[in-house]
């Protein structure tokens, strides 16, 4: 959950930055980004946005030879440097961003929610469709099959409240026969063509993908800026591809435009699916259409050069920055502690699978009492009995060789630890109905400061603490947790 709140984090972040960039770019040039042939951008756009990005830690280059040092070191000097850390070094915890798994979840159901409404608007919508009736006006007709022979499409042609095409799997056009006596022919075979170029694209099918889509990235205001863009340059293709079917036209394709802005009746389709009613938006859109050839082409160029540029800023993945460090200074210092402020709680029970029978679930908890009482790791573990069980509870650093280290162990042989974090091995068995036997390992590794080079370090690296606990419980009571500090047991 936590790796999924990461990415909510990440993709609001990059469309943050991108909204600005493209709010500002659209103010100084007063323009819309919405030219013909803009579509593919805009998605590129968006995808780079969502697509997943790979969080790294702190790296080291790959070529760098690191050296290690590995020293005994008591509690009292952890915890000193826990406490009061020298000036010259900086303090910094696993770099990654923080997003509670509480707060993705909150995502997650808000999302789930918007999509079924949204799945239910679509039913309701598509009903509605199938109520309209088919158009059999002689003069309609007639035009419909001038339109569908110029265009080479072929769909369903009802009378609906507003026009528009739909359908993603069964296109439909949707004509209001209420202002037939108000369009001359040309107008409504203009009308006719312009629907049957957004069926030709698929536009019906890519609304919906998007639409859906949005009630998954409701808290990403990017998504919702991009679907509006999106829908814009759509319609200046159709637009365009409708003009050249009627070269001449233009006057009379924008004041078509207009008498449709002004009909006052919208249906209840899904934003973007028909004609909007926004001033600027129609403006823009009645400006690009009467515009002259090489002026569209100028815009179009332009546009098409800012969104490529944006895409460089969109693909960074924010990651921590990597240094190149000089491979004869750069050390990774383990330390292994005698004891650690804090203890493991160990409770057994019984647990009895049909096909696997008695399986023996253990729950462990480490938790840290440096200032306060911290709970490190609370987890539980199923394993059969005379089974290795593993719990992994860490972060890991790149590369992943370059911060391995060897955790000798009297039951489990050595372990081998090339992450931060906690790690926890169990085996045991039932001794009698109440009680059992149980020996485990638990480790704990982690980063107390990490040394830069712009500090003015003599030497710049990592140095980490490592403390391991290894015990065997015998016949405890199942249920009952036993308490053990976290020291080193006596030789």
């Amino acid at each position: 959950m936590l790796e999924l709140g990461m990415y909510f984090v990440s993709s609001f972040l990059r469309g943050i930055v991108l909204l600005g960039l493209l709010l500002v770019i659209e103010k100084i040039f007063h323009i819309r980004l919405t030219a013909p042939k803009t579509g593919l951008w805009w998605l590129a756009l968006l995808l780079i946005v969502l697509v997943p990005v790979r969080f790294n830690t702190v790296q080291v280059a790959p070529q760098i030879t690191v050296s290690q040092k590995t020293v005994q070191t008591p509690a009292e000097t952890y915890i000193a440097e826990k406490t009061n850390t020298p000036p010259r070094v900086v303090k910094k915890r696993v770099s990654v961003y923080k997003f509670s798994a509480m707060g993705a979840l909150i995502v997650l159901v808000v999302g789930l929610v918007k999509s079924i409404a949204r799945l239910r608007k679509l039913r309701r919508w598509r009903r509605k469709i199938r109520n309209y009736a088919l158009i059999v006006e002689p003069r309609i007709l007639e035009l419909w099959n001038k339109a569908r022979a110029l265009t080479g499409q072929n769909a369903e042609l009802r009378d609906g409240s507003a026009p528009m095409s739909c359908g993603a799997f069964h296109p439909c056009v949707l004509f209001p026969l209420k202002m037939q006596g108000r369009l001359s022919d040309g107008e409504i075979t203009m009308l006719l063509v312009h629907e049957l170029e957004h069926i030709r694209r698929r536009d019906s099918l890519w609304i919906m993908i998007l639409y859906l889509g949005g009630a998954w990235f409701w808290f990403n205001p990017f998504y919702k800026f991009c679907w509006k863009r999106l829908c814009q340059s759509r319609e200046s293709d159709c637009d365009s591809r409708t003009l050249k079917y009627f070269d001449g036209k233009c006057g009379e394709y924008a004041g078509l435009i207009l008498k449709f802005a002004l009909w006052h009746e919208q249906p209840p389709a899904p934003a973007g699916a028909c004609l909007s009613r926004n001033a600027r938006e129609i403006k823009q859109r009645i400006t690009e259409i009467t515009m002259k050839p090489k002026q569209k082409l100028a815009i179009t160029i332009l546009t098409l050069i800012i969104l490529g540029g944006l895409l460089i800023p969109g693909c960074i993945k924010p990651q921590p920055k990597t240094y190149v460090y000089d491979p004869e200074k750069y050390i990774v210092e383990t330390s292994f502690l005698d004891e650690y402020p804090g203890y493991v709680e160990v409770m057994v029970n019984r647990y009895v699978d049909k096909e696997k029978g008695e399986l023996l679930l253990t729950h462990f908890k480490m938790a840290e009492t440096l200032k306060e009482e911290s709970v490190i790791i609370s987890p539980k573990m199923l394993v059969s009995q005379n089974q290795t069980g593993t719990i992994q509870m860490i972060h890991r650093f790149e590369p992943v060789d370059k911060f391995t280290v060897t955790c000798p162990s009297r039951y489990f042989g050595d372990v081998i630890l090339d992450s931060f974090g906690a790690i926890v091995k169990a085996e045991g068995y039932f001794t009698s109905e109440n009680t059992a036997s149980i020996k485990f390992l638990a480790i704990i590794r982690t980063p107390t400061y990490w040394m830069h080079p712009e500090q003015g370090d003599p030497g710049y690296g990592c140095q980490n603490f490592l403390f391991a606990i290894e015990r065997e419980l015998t016949d405890i009571k199942l249920g009952e947790p036993v308490r053990i500090p976290m020291k080193k047991e006596a030789q």
